[in-house]
């Protein structure tokens, strides 16, 4: 006690007799049914992740094949905008020279300047798609291109 006296065991648990003590028993036979189904929730968690890796890998693998189809496809329309562009080119030239010695009028000069103008900011944009393709092709095979 505060005076420094020992007290009997009896007299403390007589004066102690509205607290409560408690005690608990846990045996291992009887937890069983929590683990299986704490085993069945990890196996149904292992098949779900390896379902979603699985979906991850298809869609990845779609999204391949579709880059290539429009990395082949944009090939091809860069090859008919060089040809346009060409062609382009030389209209202009003959306009710009029809326009110098008066056989075409101010609209038609102008709407041959804007049809070559038209046609390379087509190949640019072609270009610039190409350019983006090619390059997710190559971090998806696992090259560096921002080096």
């Amino acid at each position: 006690n505060n005076a420094g006296r020992t007290i009997p065991f009896g007299s403390q648990v007589n004066n102690n007799r509205n607290q409560f003590t408690g005690a608990t028993l846990q045996i291992p036979v009887f937890s069983r049914g929590n683990i299986r189904s704490e085993v069945r929730k990890a196996k149904l968690n292992l098949e779900e992740a390896e379902t979603n890796l699985e979906m991850t890998k298809q869609q990845i693998w779609f999204e391949i094949q579709n880059n290539n189809n429009e990395l082949a496809s944009l090939s091809k329309e860069m090859a008919q905008t060089e040809r346009r562009l060409e062609a382009d080119e030389l209209a202009f030239i003959a306009a710009e020279k029809k326009f110098e010695h008066g056989l075409i009028g101010t609209v038609e000069y102008f709407t041959a300047k804007n049809r070559l103008a038209s046609t390379k900011s087509q190949q640019i944009q072609t270009r610039l798609q190409w350019e983006i393709k090619t390059r997710m092709n190559e971090f998806y095979e696992g090259k560096r291109f921002w080096e």
